[in-house]
């Protein structure tokens, strides 16, 4: 179930926090209903996931210690799981709106392609890894019903790219995974992915807070400051995948004190910027 990557789904607060939208009556109970439900998603997928992959994580050095390909787990247990979570998932879906309903189900269905093909196709899974964390975003405005930024949208999508390349860097680096895709790629590709994504979110991100943002926001300076611990958390995880780390980003989030401390400011500076 890898509660780990369960930090992953914080993502569906980022609109919601964004609007200004979370100090009104009964919005912090739904959007915290709907991490919920993407984390009852995300268990699925990664039920499905393991299961398709047993074979392929028995022969990696670190992956041969999950439970169904170490065996401590049967394939059978984790399909009963699997399809106890979508089943909940879907229940609850329906306390919530229609759409965003449709986006969870998106995600539900393109991850579970994503588990059984498209993990297999050289750039493909790249940007269906960087998908799944654009649908939280999504998801989350939905919840609130609010539009959002088309420069938050490339932000979240150019951030997810950066994630998913300096994971297969890292991949890479280390020798290669036991999926064949990992093989088909190369440094001096996966580090020009890094870059350009790194300067589309940085781009996306100043754009949002400098301009989209600013006629919400009660404190404009708070805003604006917001792109200091950004900009250092990005070139944070630059240093850090250059060093050769990377592999799990969700592990370096919640690891790395730089990283932390960036996020500490982060919620700082936007809890004055939109609740002050």
């Amino acid at each position: 179930m890898r509660p780990r990557q369960w930090t992953k789904n914080v993502l569906v607060l980022a609109v919601p926090l964004a609007a200004g939208a979370l100090d009104e009556q009964g919005t912090i109970a739904d959007v915290a209903l709907a991490v919920v439900v993407f984390t009852l998603v995300s268990i699925a997928t990664y039920c499905l996931n393991d299961i398709v992959d047993a074979e392929r994580d028995r022969k990696h050095p670190v992956k041969c210690h999950r439970p169904i390909a170490s065996g401590e787990v049967t394939a059978f247990s984790a399909a009963l799981v699997g399809v106890g979570a979508t089943a909940a998932a879907i229940v609850l879906s329906f306390l919530l709106p229609l759409s965003f309903g449709l986006v969870a189900g998106t995600y539900l269905l393109w991850t579970t392609l994503y588990s059984l093909l498209l993990k297999h196709l050289v750039i493909v899974d790249l940007l269906g890894l960087g998908s799944g964390f654009l649908l939280r975003a999504i998801a989350g405005a939905a919840v609130v019903e609010v539009r959002p930024s088309s420069w938050f949208l490339l932000t979240v999508a150019a951030g997810s790219i950066l994630a998913a390349s300096g994971k297969r860097l890292a991949e890479l680096r280390a020798g290669g995974d036991s999926r064949p895709v990992i093989r088909e790629y190369n440094e001096s590709f996966l580090v020009q992915v890094v870059v350009v994504a790194s300067a589309c979110s940085l781009m996306g991100y100043a754009l949002w807070a400098l301009g989209d943002v600013q006629p919400t926001v009660t404190a404009p300076v708070a805003a604006e400051l917001t792109l200091v611990p950004v900009l250092y958390g990005v070139l944070r995880y630059l240093l850090l995948v250059s060093r050769g780390a990377g592999e799990s980003p969700e592990d370096l989030l919640t690891s790395d004190r730089g990283l932390i401390a960036a996020a500490s400011i982060f919620a700082v500076l936007s809890a004055l910027a939109f609740y002050a």
